[in-house]
């Protein structure tokens, strides 16, 4: 499911299906795509209400991971802020 160089692109994932999440369940409600799949499983409640504490948890992480990624800047004084951060 992941970049294997990136691994923040489940969170993308995620974030992106949650904002699309009307679209998608009026996709798959449509005739077209019903008749040329069996079965069809949408996500109830539940897991919407786990994927937004998913991108809550992975949200600060992939803050600290693009700033110690850049590398323009000295990151060694940015350490123990994006700990705190994640904390």
């Amino acid at each position: 499911m992941d970049v294997v160089t990136r691994w923040n692109s489940s969170l993308d994932m995620i974030e992106r299906y949650l904002e699309q999440q009307q679209a998608i369940a009026a996709a798959l409600l449509s005739s077209e795509v019903r008749r040329n799949a069996r079965e069809i499983d949408n996500l109830d409640a539940a897991d919407i209400a786990d994927a937004e504490d998913i991108v809550k948890l992975l949200t600060p992480l992939k803050k600290a991971t693009t700033v110690l990624c850049d590398e323009s800047r000295p990151t060694i004084s940015l350490i123990m802020p994006l700990k705190h951060m994640i904390q």
